[in-house]
């Protein structure tokens, strides 16, 4: 949903419930615009005015979190504690004009008036929650340990792993350095002395390195460039792609042409994607699973071999995870032995390799120009999600399969598009795919287009199968039509066919 139709709907719910309380004590609106302690005050008087309408105590409640905005709306948090002991899943949350003037409130707290004293110590808590850790991953003994530990009060109204009344829990977080996505939390019940759950914890991912990002500075090629040349295959069509090796080439640490200002447009829209996936889906694209490359000879300019070097060193600086790629990228057809320079294209494409610790490399490829659309940068990089996820395990690239890659890409580049724009933009309400680009959008996720025609990139029609009815010159990129439709619909609203 884009983010002005989203603040609108939420002022008017939020004045909606005010109208439904006419009894609701309020701050009178003003002119003036409150620092952060002063709303905090203002939150703090509401609560404790509205104490008995919102069927609360007021002395419970501490601030946990202050979220401003840009759009002059503050909302301040508090947790719940009762007897000393925060309650899990508490909320009571009020949602402020920066002038002071109330807007709305969501409350979901305990009733629960008291708990009794503990029964556990800290430590036997923590050696049931690390034996419950073990034997659940099947791991030994010594490999996992303990991280944090306190005590809670689990009220069965807002927790969904408690059998019987509110009572006094442990939790644990553990955390096995090898097996770092093993991370979890152990709920640990100090009546009982047992473990009540165990559930995966979403881990703070490390510091990302800034991509790795050589700029080719190609308007036409070289002989030097166009010795050393890269395939692959578009439409049915094998390119050359000009670079440093016979595979594709990995941006260098020491790389000359590398571009070092985090203010580039390349780096900016490779961050920003970074940054989604972590923050939105709790997936590092950054590691070496998904996009990051393992060379220390492109990392730091040493040349080891990265299987051999960084099996053994493993926590090596030249064993760092980064993301490589290319602007002002040409490309040269060997058949008619014509070149296109600059390439009208962007993409990004994985390869076998010894260069790189995993033995698969991979990296982005821009043609002038295509790194400033974020929405296309996104696209490419989501490519190596789903071909890291998906495509291993017998997804074709040829069939609906890819049509629906394609449509992923283009959800994820339209979501880094619409939460990241600048302030001189506003969000595109078409979701165009590629609208920043000079020759404008190479698609349009709210048009229909037409059913029959394959002739336009932003025409849609339905999936076709790999069978006799597949028409080549409708490919993924045509085919995805339908799923981004959806998509758009989903997230804006209106009807398809009547539905």
């Amino acid at each position: 949903m884009h983010s002005h139709l989203l603040r609108r709907l939420c002022m008017w719910l939020a004045l909606v419930a005010v109208a439904i309380a006419p009894g609701l004590a309020q701050t009178p609106a003003s002119a003036e615009t409150y620092s952060q302690q002063e709303l905090i005050q203002i939150a703090h008087s509401l609560i404790d005015q509205n104490a008995r309408s919102w069927k609360i105590d007021a002395s419970q409640f501490q601030v946990a979190r202050v979220i401003a905005t840009d759009d002059g709306l503050t909302t301040i948090r508090f947790t719940q504690v009762i007897s000393d002991l925060p309650v899990l899943n508490s909320l009571l949350a009020l949602t402020l004009l920066n002038d002071g003037t109330y807007l709305s409130h969501v409350s979901n707290v305990s009733k629960v008036d008291s708990v009794a004293v503990a029964n556990l110590s800290a430590r036997k808590a923590s050696q049931i929650a690390l034996a419950t850790f073990n034997a659940q991953h099947k791991l030994t003994a010594s490999w996992g340990s303990v991280v944090k530990v306190s005590s809670q009060l689990a009220d069965p109204a807002l927790v969904d792993f408690v059998p019987g009344g509110a009572e006094r829990v442990w939790e644990v977080k553990v955390l096995d350095v090898s097996h770092p996505d093993l991370a979890s939390i152990v709920f640990v019940s100090d009546v009982t002395a047992s473990p009540l759950t165990i559930r995966r914890m979403s881990r703070n991912f490390g510091a990302f390195p800034m991509p790795y990002v050589c700029d080719l500075q190609k308007t036409k090629p070289t002989l030097h460039f166009s010795k050393d040349i890269s395939t692959k295959r578009i439409n049915n069509r094998l390119r050359n792609y000009i670079g440093k090796t016979h595979d594709y080439p990995l941006c260098e640490h020491s790389d000359p042409a590398r571009i070092k200002k985090a203010s580039a447009a390349a780096i900016q829209s490779i961050t920003q994607t970074v940054n989604y996936f972590r923050n939105k889906i709790g997936v590092d694209i950054a590691g070496e699973q998904y996009l990051g490359n393992i060379a220390p000879y492109a990392n730091f300019g040493k040349n080891l071999n990265a299987k051999t070097f960084c099996n053994k060193y493993p926590k090596s600086k030249y064993c760092v995870a980064t993301i490589s790629g290319y602007t002002n990228v040409c490309s040269y057809s060997p058949d008619s032995r014509s070149v296109e320079c600059p390439l009208d294209n962007a993409f990004w494409v994985p390869w076998t390799t010894t260069d790189c610790h995993s033995t698969i490399c991979s990296g982005i490829f821009f043609g002038a120009g295509y790194d400033k659309a974020n929405d296309v940068v996104a696209h490419e990089l989501a490519h190596g999600v789903t071909g890291s996820d998906a495509f291993p395990f017998g997804l074709c690239d040829a069939c609906d399969a890819g049509a629906i890659s394609e449509a992923l890409s283009d959800f994820f580049g339209e979501a880094v598009d619409q939460l990241n724009v600048a302030p001189s933009e506003v969000a595109d309400p078409n979701w165009q795919v590629g609208e920043d680009l000079g020759d404008g959008p190479v698609r349009n996720m709210a048009g229909v287009g037409t059913a029959t025609s394959c002739l336009k990139t932003y025409d849609w029609v339905p999936i076709k199968q790999r069978d006799d009815t597949w028409e080549s010159k409708c490919d993924s990129h045509t085919n995805l039509g339908p799923a981004n439709r959806f998509a758009w619909l989903v997230s804006n609203g209106g009807t398809q066919n009547g539905i």
